[in-house]
């Protein structure tokens, strides 16, 4: 029994040892082993585009404020968001009464006025006033003419009769006249003498006369001066009336709010049915034939653009092929969801006409912007291409059971996939998920997923 327990113990020490070095042996082993696990890919040979992908919002080309033109009262706005409108269409009740008020006021005014100007440049009046006075002014100077011939003839016949008194007077102291003879004379004489002082009185009227006739044209032309000169202020005073006129006529325009085109409510503002002050905003209308996608880019993507470039839109379920409109000329700094500052650019993506259907303003869609296309390029998927610290781009190769950094050309880009133009062939294999911690020559066993 000693002996046979003593070998017992024996036999289990050596099985403990064996167990020892067979453990020893695999953790040697799986300590020189370093192969990993990778799944592998090649190159496929097709068509790609160049593209890459940003989100965008539909807005419209130009939107149509409607706004209170001057200060007023206006109705209930029965319009809401949605609501088409056509061109033209009368939008909101005014209170126009005080505007028409105001326009017949000028009205009156400038009819007032202009019948002033009518009497003013009338001279039909002052011109026959002026004829008459002329031709009195004349029958009286003929008249005066009459007058001075018969003073002449007074006088004459004055100086007459005085010198047939002195001759009787003469005879009658030689008894050559009778007494009868010189009474006639005397008589005579002194006759002559009262009707001339008579004639130089009556002449003297005329002249009187004819200094009063002569006032009369005198005066008639400086009347019809005098209305020459009131006509310039008038005429100011109608231009005034006139002015103030088209002023009522056009607030009376304004107060007519009407749509500017075919198109559709987007907004209101305001209920209407009260007083509102000029510029008030009420609604916003436009057309949503004039429906356009902006997108800001990245600037560095900006610059591979161009007019006309293709663009597919991911619009809900569909992809609406659109183009670039246009990229505008100033950028502006936008910060990231990661908190990184970014230089953006705008791009203008016109809609065709058959991609605008079921969208609205403010639509938010996907926008791929294809900047170049190859029929048979050599594609990898871009997660399968590393870069190096350098900007140059590398795969990992698969050969002989072993990995091989493997620098490549990059050509077109997109977000999924790169084309590359040198460093592969179709039948190379590659390694599908390359990370930066693998090295040249590292083992490698292949995934059953491969």
């Amino acid at each position: 029994m000693p002996e046979t327990n003593a070998l017992h113990v024996i036999r289990n020490r050596n099985g403990f040892a064996r167990l020892l070095i067979g453990a020893a042996l695999l953790v040697v082993t799986v300590a020189c082993d370093r192969s990993i696990k990778v799944r592998l890919i090649q190159p496929d040979v097709r068509a790609m585009e160049e593209s890459f992908t940003e989100s965008g919002r539909t807005r419209l080309t130009r939107v149509y404020p409607i706004s209170m033109p001057i200060d007023g009262r206006i109705g209930s706005i029965v319009w809401e968001p949605g609501d088409r409108v056509t061109s033209g269409q009368i939008l909101i009740d005014f209170d126009r009464r005080p505007l028409e008020l105001a326009v017949q006021e000028a009205r009156a005014a400038v009819r007032n006025l202009e019948g002033q100007l009518i009497v003013q440049d009338s001279r039909t009046l002052e011109e026959t006033i002026l004829e008459e006075t002329e031709l009195v002014v004349r029958m009286v100077a003929e008249t005066l003419k009459a007058y001075d011939a018969t003073v002449e003839a007074e006088e004459k016949r004055k100086i007459r009769s005085a010198k047939e008194l002195a001759r009787i007077e003469t005879l009658t102291k030689s008894n050559a006249a009778s007494v009868k003879e010189l009474d006639d004379a005397r008589l005579e004489a002194e006759t002559a003498e009262i009707e001339w002082r008579r004639s130089q009185i009556d002449r003297s009227a005329m002249k009187i006369m004819a200094v009063i006739s002569e006032l009369g044209p005198r005066a008639v032309r400086q009347y019809i001066d005098r209305k020459t000169l009131n006509r310039v202020p008038l005429a100011h005073s109608l231009e005034e009336a006139q002015a103030r006129l088209r002023s009522a006529e056009y607030t009376l325009a304004l107060a007519t709010i009407v749509a500017p085109v075919d198109g559709v409510i987007l907004e209101k503002f305001e209920p209407g049915g009260a007083p509102y002050a000029v510029g008030a905003p009420l609604l916003t209308m436009g057309r949503l034939d004039d429906l356009e996608v902006v997108v800001d880019v990245l600037s560095q993507d900006a610059l591979t653009l161009n007019i006309g470039d293709a663009v597919a839109l991911e619009v809900g379920e569909r992809t609406v092929s659109a183009s670039v409109c246009r990229v505008e000329p100033a950028g502006f700094t936008k910060r990231s969801s990661l908190g990184v500052e970014q230089q953006r650019v705008n791009v203008i993506v016109v809609l065709p006409e058959s991609g605008r259907e079921g969208l609205g303003v403010g639509y938010r869609v996907r926008a791929r912007f294809i900047t170049a296309r190859n029929p048979q390029a050599l594609v990898v998927p871009r997660y399968s291409v590393l870069q190096s610290p350098d900007q140059t781009w590398y795969v990992m190769q698969a050969r002989d059971g072993a990995i091989f950094r493997k620098p490549v050309q990059v050509g077109l880009k997109n977000d999924l996939d790169l084309e590359i133009v040198q460093g592969l062939t179709a039948n190379d294999r590659i390694v599908a998920v390359p990370t930066t911690n693998m090295t040249d020559g590292q083992g490698i066993r292949i995934s059953d997923s491969n």
